[in-house]
């Protein structure tokens, strides 16, 4: 009995040895796999690592190359639009340099039709002795003008004409020549002697020279205001084509309205009324054309007006250097604003 019991003790430690001995190698061989599994693990993720290493340096030498390469194509673009605009670049000089020559031709045909027309305008002096005074203010817009005055002698009589021709600059001029010589050949080679048979006359030979114009009508003319003086008859005869005329005396300022017309083509045209002036000695004769009071200016930019500009006139007529104080009034006047229009003005004292 005491040996059976012996048998079941020994054989219960050998079954918790061998039961102790094979927990030990479970654990064991647990420990080795998990160590197994870590290194795999970590070998893994060094592998992982070292791809995205591998992926990053790719994806850096791909960008490095496509930077290479997108500076290259941005050179060679350069280049190409640099030679591009070498050639754009010489085009343009040359067409500077071809715009400079014409320039300079165009100006010098400006500046010699400017001599041109210097030189038919009336020398200041010769009108001076046939007066008490005489002060003319001419300034142009530009180099050359569409306004002009005229002075011309025959027998007994001096004709003194401010004219305003259609425009101004370089088309002005042109119709400032054409009406020129309609005033020299209505006196001299029509032999009229009335201002407005003068301005009849013009009108003919102006819508004359403009008649070649088959295309269509061509309205260019002139508005004038036109003196005629003889002092062995003690007469003044005047006829004015929209420009009217005044004149001043010991009682004021007077003014004569002109014909509502211009010297040129007309539908219906009308005879230029003459009107008869009594002669006075001191008697002031304002002839202009409509260049200063239509000039915007002063303080609220508007139109100067013949009210403004007839009293400036008046203030003239106290002082010696008159064509000085209208040209610094006028300019007060314009302030930042450009010139619109030609400027002629003339101022007469009876002797």
């Amino acid at each position: 009995m005491q040996t059976q019991q012996q048998f079941k003790h020994l054989l219960q430690h050998n079954i918790n040895h061998v039961l102790q001995e094979q927990a030990q190698k479970l654990k064991d061989l647990n420990t080795a796999h998990e160590n197994r599994q870590n290194t795999l693990n970590r070998q893994t993720k060094e592998l992982q690592t070292v791809k995205d290493q591998n992926t990053l340096m790719i994806l850096s030498i791909i960008i490095f190359l496509g930077l290479i390469a997108y500076v290259i194509f941005s050179n060679i673009q350069r280049k190409r639009l640099n030679t591009k605009l070498h050639a754009q670049n010489q085009k343009i000089e040359f067409q500077k340099t071809e715009l400079l020559e014409k320039q300079h031709e165009i100006l010098d045909s400006i500046t010699y039709a400017r001599r041109l027309q210097e030189a038919i305008l009336p020398n200041k002096q010769a009108m001076a002795l046939h007066f008490k005074q005489c002060e003319i203010y001419y300034k142009p817009k530009a180099i050359v003008a569409g306004d002009f005055y005229w002075f011309e002698q025959k027998q007994d009589w001096i004709y003194i004409a401010v004219a305003d021709c259609t425009g101004h600059g370089v088309p002005g001029a042109m119709v400032s020549m054409v009406g020129y010589n309609a005033l020299q050949r209505a006196v001299f080679e029509f032999n009229c002697v009335e201002p407005g048979a003068i301005l009849d006359k013009a009108r003919v030979l102006i819508a004359e020279t403009f008649s070649n114009q088959k295309t269509e009508t061509v309205k260019d003319g002139m508005d004038i205001s036109l003196v005629a003086i003889n002092k062995i008859q003690n007469t003044v005869l005047w006829a004015g084509a929209h420009n009217p005329l005044w004149t001043m005396d010991i009682h004021g300022l007077h003014e004569i309205k002109a014909t509502k017309q211009s010297v040129g083509f007309a539908f219906d045209p009308k005879p230029f009324t003459t009107h008869a002036i009594p002669y006075q000695e001191n008697l002031y004769i304002f002839l202009f054309t409509d260049g200063m009071p239509d000039q915007f200016g002063g303080a609220k930019g508007k139109k100067m007006k013949y009210k403004q500009f007839s009293e400036l006139l008046m203030q003239t007529t106290q002082i010696k250097n008159a064509v000085e104080v209208l040209d610094q009034k006028f300019k007060e006047w314009m302030q930042q604003y450009e010139q619109i229009d030609d400027v002629c003005v003339i101022i007469l004292q009876l002797k």
